[in-house]
């Protein structure tokens, strides 16, 4: 199969040392019978390339020419590190083929990655006379060659810059920035300059923050520098401006700090930073030791801050949304923004992010509003399937849900949102993604985060579904998440709608409509019969979660969802009872024993609900006999379409351990001596009998 995609080709290939071009001579090829001199070359130098045909490194390896000593020096070169290379394991290190170390599932060594991309060979004679020319001073030390006063003061200087890079990066230096800044305090002759020494020392600390400490490998002495900048921010509310002021002063501050620095510790440090100033701001702006002017002045410094600094953040976005690494830190920043009121909640909202937000969740393999060309690079690490953490993101979203009113009309760009009763109003875009329905119905927005493999089953989904919920019937989205939930529980196989079943525990809680309440439960119920041996427990879990469920808005307590549940436990109840799923059956006559067969939970008999554990109910002897009367009937209704109605000719007769005691129980207790009940019970009991012996005669 062709598949239009490029590939690096890591098979075994040898190469000697010297190579014999004796035989490719005009003077050999003109008369092959003449005795000429051999014409050998030598290997010199080998380009190395490891990775793939998409990315990769390059690095070589070089013969020293002439080596002092008379001995073959080779020198590996990779970027700035030269180091000495040993020749013996250039086939290692050269040739590729299988990696001993490295194998596939089935046993077989994978090839390596690294291999030779260039070869350099040079004439063995005109190395031998470059060893006449070139000619050590002293044994042991490398050839010096006069050069000119130009280069030998380009090569000073470019020694000099590595010296001081060296000490620079040095740990030691680090430290000493530490301790410089804490005696900052010191060196202010007079308080008429302490604040300008203080910034000063802010300055220095997140330089030598965003400069060293963020560029390099290591990291020690960072510390010192981190504990000392956030104790004057605790200090001083100037320091924290100060710090607020260095971020906005330098275009590249957000993006080192952000996005260049590779370690999650000194990220995380760098943001805190930042959130450590602003919290001090907004914390002066409603300090009551400050007159009313005073925190005016710092609601507005405060204020500036994040009209400064939230467009910086936005500008980072076409760089985070490939960058896996950085995805929690940037996305933790700004819901630690949001945290800071609704004028910086509005901010952010101008500023996009909600709609950016949305247009990451609503990017897969159907996508109808084409954003796959405005995020090549996401896009393609997903294709090559990269995990993102979607975490942080989807809490973002879950705030700005809360903080909108979808049932106010959209704002028009440049226009200033409405904001009523503590929300604002979308903008086009944001509605754009959030209201479309699918040609069936279903709500487009619920089937990105339900369909979708990391969002599905996370808590922070069925949130928002929560709070698109609690925002109805106003926004008019009621139906459309009712029908969205009613498709996805019956997915095929029923394992796949555990998401959706998940999501309909959230409708019940939050749906403002009794009756769409009861009819979820009811549907769900009624589907039970068609999961074909898939879902069992999921489904159990459902009914399990509404016995604890409560709907604030309906008056609605866990007692209230037992009795739902209850009222249509004898529709889904026997397809359970006889799931090929051992565990699922176990599980299901262990509910009905403790819901419907425990004398000990009929009202009257206890005082504390809660001894009943998971289900927190009592139940009336009225609803107990009305259930023990109608679940035989069920059982029974349920064996003959699942076995006899369809000709099944291979019963196992563990399908029948859990179902065979719950009949005969509830025939034998919830039927009493009457004429009329021990027709019953023979009828069903008859019926019973004849369709074991069907499965024995099947067996």
């Amino acid at each position: 199969m062709v598949h239009m995609l490029r590939s690096k080709i890591n098979d075994e290939f040898q190469f000697p040392h010297h190579i014999d071009m004796t035989p490719y001579t005009v003077e050999h090829l003109s008369d092959p019978e003449q005795t000429i001199a051999p014409d050998i070359f030598e290997l010199v130098g080998v380009l190395v390339h490891t990775g793939t045909a998409e990315s990769g490194h390059y690095y070589s390896y070089t013969l020293e020419r002439p080596s002092p000593g008379g001995e073959a020096n080779w020198v590996e070169f990779n970027d700035s590190d030269v180091s000495k290379f040993d020749p013996s394991t250039i086939a290692g290190q050269c040739f590729g083929g299988p990696n001993e170390t490295m194998h596939y599932m089935n046993g077989a060594p994978k090839n390596k990655v690294w291999n030779a991309y260039m070869l350099f060979y040079q004439r063995v004679s005109t190395i031998e006379k470059s060893k006449e020319i070139f000619k050590p001073t002293k044994p042991g030390l490398p050839i010096h060659l006069p050069v000119s006063i130009s280069t030998q003061n380009y090569i000073a200087m470019d020694n000099e810059m590595l010296v001081r890079t060296y000490c620079l990066l040095d740990p030691q230096y680090a430290y000493f920035v530490g301790r410089l800044l804490q005696r900052w305090p010191d060196m202010a002759t007079e308080d008429v300059n302490q604040i300008k020494e203080e910034s000063l020392a802010i300055n220095v600390g997140m330089d030598t923050i965003e400069q060293l400490v963020t560029r390099t490998k290591y990291h020690q002495g960072h510390q010192e520098v981190y504990s000392e900048l956030v104790d004057m921010i605790n200090k001083s509310p100037n320091a924290a401006q100060s710090v607020l002021e260095w971020v906005i002063n330098r275009q590249t501050s957000m993006y080192n700090i952000m996005i260049r620095t590779q370690n999650p510790d000194i990220r995380s440090k760098g943001i805190t930073l930042i959130h450590y100033s602003l919290n001090h701001l907004q914390l002066m702006s409603t300090s009551q030791e400050l007159n009313e002017d005073e925190r005016i002045s710092w609601r507005d410094r405060f204020d500036e801050a994040i009209q400064q600094i939230v467009p910086m953040v936005t500008a980072l976005w076409p760089d985070v949304q490939s960058l896996l690494r950085a995805w929690d830190d940037y996305f933790g920043f700004i819901l630690k923004l949001c945290s800071y009121g609704p004028e910086v909640i509005q901010v952010l909202l101008d500023q996009g992010h909600f709609a950016a937000c949305l247009e990451i969740l609503w990017i897969d393999e159907d996508d109808s509003k084409k954003l796959r060309f405005r995020y090549p690079n996401y896009v393609r690490l997903l294709n090559k399937g990269r995990q993102f953490n979607y975490r942080m993101l989807l809490s973002l979203c879950l705030v700005f849900f809360k903080h909108v009113d979808l049932s106010l009309c959209p704002t028009p760009v440049g226009l200033q949102r409405q904001f009523l009763n503590g929300k604002f109003s979308t903008s086009f875009r944001e509605m754009e993604l959030i209201k479309p329905v699918e040609p069936e119905g279903s709500l487009s927005i619920i089937l990105k985060l339900l369909r979708h493999e990391d969002l599905a089953s996370h808590p922070t989904t069925r949130a928002i579904i929560g709070v698109l919920l609690d925002g109805e019937p106003d926004a008019g989205l009621l139906n459309p998440i009712q029908l969205t939930l009613r498709n996805g529980v019956r997915l095929e196989p029923a394992v796949q709608c555990t998401p959706f079943l998940e999501a309909a525990t959230t409708f019940c809680q939050h749906c403002p409509d009794k009756g769409l309440v009861i009819d979820m439960i009811g549907f769900i119920a009624e589907g039970v019969e068609s999961i074909d041996n898939s879902g069992g427990q999921e489904h159990i879990e459902f009914f399990k979660s509404l016995c604890r469920s409560t709907n604030e808005r309906l008056n609605m307590d866990s007692a209230d969802f037992t009795e739902l549940v209850l009222n249509t436990i004898s529709v889904w109840a026997p397809t359970l009872l006889i799931d090929r799923d051992e565990a699922v059956r176990r599980n299901m006559q262990n509910i009905l024993d403790t819901t419907v067969f425990n004398d000990e939970i009929v009202e009257g008999n206890i005082e504390d609900s809660g001894q009943n554990g998971e289900w927190q109910t009592t139940i009336t002897p009225e609803r107990r006999h009305s259930i023990g009367r109608r679940l035989p009937i069920a059982c029974i209704e349920r064996l003959k379409s699942a076995f006899l109605t369809d000709q099944i000719r291979h019963i196992d007769a563990r399908l029948l351990e859990n179902i065979t005691p719950v009949i005969n129980y509830c025939l034998a207790t919830f039927y009493d001596d009457s004429e009329t009940d021990q027709q019953e019970v023979q009828q069903a009991n008859g019926m019973f009998e004849f369709m074991l012996l069907g499965f024995l005669n099947c067996h």
